[in-house]
């Protein structure tokens, strides 16, 4: 207790402390605009100093009286715009300027405060933090920049998209970030031509943002990933597009497994993508899946890439298990190939110790 009130008391003694209290009693009082603006004035000379020597602490607390003053009913519209922008000068270029040169100087220990006051900024301030974005190394930094466009940008999803142009990948995925929490359904015309970008840092990006979105526009534009250069992309896009209820997945999944390039992929990415179909597991998954497995291979002309595909279509029906699953197993159990006769086998038995337990 009695540090509570040490701490407290060193507090009081605060000079900007001090100069907050004062200057709000004047404030809240003064009726003639001219010498309200010039207190005013003091405050933003006051602030600005706070954010060169990089005392981001004190500049909140400055920024936050002048937002609550704003907001006060007392206060003409007059009185409120003087202060409005007040407000934007400390979301100005040059503010913003100051204070990057103060984190760089100082380092980011204090970033909650530094998150605080960027959180009490105006809109003005959009443009501003979107360029500190591109020159900020430090990725804590980056992080909270990042949180405070999505709750300024909420509205303002246009001057954000064109940031998306930036040469350097590393803003664009960022962005891509930042609109994607926002989810505005406006950004995926903009999101669709980053689905070639050259980094595949930014296409994942892409991919998550896209998946939050309930918009069937979003899905569409998953489905171009399921061509993408990458296998993780493809995998995933598929993953997406199965746990999101998109109603043409199961006969995009279809049509892509019977395609004479899907033999060519290696295993895992084959085995994901049959599992992705498992997951609507409708009558036609079934029978294509069934189809799969069913398919006849010469002796003379074994192939083992196609053995593959049965086997992940077996493995899909394995992971489906519903009663028609495992009819179509038993079948399978049965045919000439031994690879998918024997991997009918064993799901089957692996799904009867399953039961079991």
């Amino acid at each position: 207790e009695k540090i509570r009130r040490e701490i407290k008391a060193e507090e009081d003694l605060n000079p900007v402390n001090e100069l907050i209290e004062i200057l709000s009693d004047i404030l809240l009082i003064e009726k003639d605009y001219e010498s309200f603006s010039e207190i005013v004035k003091t405050l933003d000379h006051t602030l600005e100093a706070l954010v060169v020597r990089g005392d981001f602490e004190h500049a909140v607390k400055i920024l936050k009286f002048l937002r609550d003053l704003q907001s006060s009913n007392n206060l003409s519209e007059e009185f409120k715009a003087r202060l409005k922008s007040s407000i934007e000068l400390a979301g100005s270029s040059n503010m913003i300027r100051e204070l990057e040169l103060a984190i760089n100087k100082f380092g980011q220990e204090d970033s909650g405060h530094l998150f605080t006051y960027f959180a009490l900024l105006d809109k003005n301030a959009l443009i501003p933090l979107s360029d500190l974005l591109g020159r900020i190394e430090n990725i804590k930094i980056r992080r909270i920049l990042c949180d405070t466009l999505v709750m300024l940008g909420k509205d303002n999803v246009d001057l954000l998209s064109k940031k998306l142009g930036d040469e350097r990948w590393y803003v664009v995925r960022n962005m891509v970030y930042i609109l994607g929490k926002i989810g505005d359904p406006r950004v995926i015309a903009d999101f669709k031509g980053l689905i070639n970008h050259p980094e595949i840092k930014v296409r994942k990006e892409i991919l998550h943002a896209l998946e939050g979105m309930k918009d069937d526009r979003s899905k569409d534009l998953l489905v171009s990933f399921l061509d993408d250069r990458d296998s993780s992309m493809r995998i995933y896009a598929a993953r997406a597009l199965a746990t999101t209820g998109y109603k043409d997945a199961a006969q995009i999944f279809l049509n892509m497994a019977s395609r004479k390039e899907f033999e060519g992929r290696d295993f895992y990415e084959k085995k994901e993508m049959l599992e992705s179909l498992s997951r609507i597991a409708s009558d036609e998954v079934l029978q294509e899946l069934k189809r799969l497995i069913k398919r006849r291979t010469f002796f003379l002309f074994k192939n083992e890439k196609r053995d593959e595909v049965s086997v992940c279509a077996v493995l899909a029906l394995k992971k489906i298990g519903t009663g028609k699953a495992v009819e179509i197993l038993r079948e399978g159990s049965l045919l000439k190939n031994r690879v998918v006769r024997e991997a009918c086998l064993k799901a089957l038995d692996e799904l009867d110790r399953g039961a079991r337990k």
